[in-house]
């Protein structure tokens, strides 16, 4: 039999531990009855040899030639250790290698599974299973980590962000953000067939454990993360992503995303997020739950002096752990006059806050700035809007080669092969940022500035977004405010011309 031991929490980071642990019955020791055995005597037999007695109504099918088994506690102690059985058993006695270390009583000889492994099969998102063979650690007990494979097979959470879909535009996140998963274990070990030889043989039907559904989450495990605006560590190395969690009640959770303008029940001008009614606003959440129709809540001010709330009804399917959705004025249906907005999520029955609110405050400048667009540290996009004047600079390296004494080659014109020019083109785009609060600063410091993938929308070729590689490589954030100096160019704009 099989046991898991310890698992992950329902919702983990893919880069922390995520180790589900499984402990067997049959090894390293075998733990089943009909394995152990107790030895009356250990003697030596002219005849049969080296033979351990343990009594005719003791002898077990699996005593054969060839059968590997550990003595243990028997009166002098030189027999403890694995030995082999030589023969069939006769009268109770059985007959094993070894030397002749004189007489003794008492002790258990027990099975020993040649070749044992644990067989783990991981299924995450549907895919077909991925099998590794677990060996056991030096504890004894069989560990597997799926850090890895969930690390290089979640998709990019980019292709999500589609500002076109329409009213209340909110996708499952599941293999983007959120990767489900099971695992199950089997076992396989090396069978003595009639003839002497060893077989390996996998047992997988009826001998299974699965373990409960699990979701790792794309986020980085940092040592820890202070919200700026409080002052105080919200999420500590250890710590798994509860907090975040919908459904895992009773807090109200947090959106994923570290932007100081969320939890507040008033809007703080400084801290909530800043765009034109059009631009797209990626907000998501985790789920953890069965199958619910909860509300998201928008409520909405007017510049003048309006309110408004409105609630629309979603359904979460309970079989996908994450979300994302389109917070834009546009998408929500808000009125042309709307100066202010906040989301959150709520359950109609009880009428219980399920998320923070998240706050959106419009601007009209960020229209005609350059809007930055990131993958943030637990596996959402976060935005940002560059309103200051964009200078682009170009950075050519021409080199030229002349081979002018070369002859042209028969029936080619012109100067073909004869002269050869090389130039390396990078356009680089600089623009400031507007002065900003400490705790906003520190954020577009850590959520944009440091991401690992930063993109813009929208460019000629077509594509949603266009990756960005942001060349400014310090950023200082003051104790009460700072604005920063950008400096970047797009992936695509790397042009090499030969001739």
């Amino acid at each position: 039999m099989l046991h898991i031991t310890q698992s992950p929490t329902p919702l983990s980071s893919a880069y922390g531990p995520n180790e589900t642990v499984v402990a067997s019955d049959l090894s390293p020791t075998s733990q089943d009855p009909t394995d152990v055995v107790a030895v009356i005597s250990i003697f030596y037999d002219d005849v049969y040899g080296l033979v351990a007695f343990v009594g005719g109504g003791a002898v077990q099918p699996w005593m054969r030639p060839g059968q590997p088994f550990t003595l243990e506690g028997t009166e002098n102690g030189l027999y403890d250790g694995e030995w082999t059985v030589t023969d069939d058993p006769v009268g109770g006695s059985v007959q094993f290698n070894g030397e002749n270390l004189g007489p003794a009583i008492g002790g258990t000889m027990r099975r020993v599974y040649r070749n044992y492994v644990v067989i783990a099969e991981v299924t995450m998102n549907g895919r077909p299973p991925v099998k590794y063979r677990l060996l056991p650690g030096s504890d004894g007990f069989f560990h597997l980590d799926v850090s890895d494979l969930a690390k290089r097979t979640f998709l990019d959470v980019f292709d999500l962000c589609d500002d076109s879909a329409g009213l209340l535009a909110l996708f499952s996140a599941e293999g983007y953000i959120t990767q489900r998963y099971t695992i199950r274990f089997t076992e396989g070990y090396d069978v003595l067939q009639d003839d002497g030889t060893w077989v390996f043989t996998w047992f997988n039907k009826g001998f299974e454990v699965t373990s409960q559904p699990k979701a790792i989450v794309n986020s980085v495990r940092e040592y820890h993360h202070d919200n700026e605006y409080t002052e105080a560590v919200d999420r500590t190395w250890n710590e798994d992503l509860t907090p975040f969690g919908v459904m895992q009640l009773p807090n109200t959770r947090r959106w994923l995303t570290h932007n100081p303008g969320q939890g507040g029940t008033a809007v703080d001008m400084d801290t909530a997020q800043r765009a034109s009614l059009t631009d797209p606003c990626w907000i998501a959440f985790l789920y953890w739950g069965k199958w619910h129709m909860p509300w998201i809540r928008v409520q909405w001010w007017t510049q003048g002096g309006g309110t408004g709330m409105a609630n629309h009804q979603i359904t979460l399917t309970g079989t996908e752990s994450s979300w994302i959705l389109n917070a834009s004025a546009a998408a929500l249906a808000l009125p042309d006059t709307t100066e202010r907005w906040c989301v959150s999520m709520w359950n109609p029955a009880q009428d219980v806050q399920y998320l923070e609110r998240i706050w959106f405050v419009r601007d009209d400048r960020c229209e005609t700035g350059t809007r930055f667009y990131a993958l943030n540290e637990l596996g959402a996009v976060d935005q940002y809007t560059v309103d200051g004047k964009v200078s682009r600079t170009n950075s050519v390296d021409r080199t030229q080669m002349a081979k002018l004494n070369r002859k042209r080659k028969p029936s080619i014109a012109g100067d073909h092969d004869r002269r050869i020019w090389k130039v390396d083109l990078s356009k680089y785009y600089s623009a400031s940022t507007r002065t900003e609060r400490k705790w906003t600063a520190r954020w577009l410091m850590d959520a944009i500035l440091s991401s690992v993938d930063v993109r813009l929308r929208k460019m000629p070729d077509g594509e949603q977004f266009t990756p960005v590689l942001i060349e400014s490589s310090e950023f200082d954030a003051g104790e009460n405010s700072s604005r920063f100096a950008l400096e970047w160019r797009l992936g695509v704009d790397e042009t090499r011309q030969r001739r």
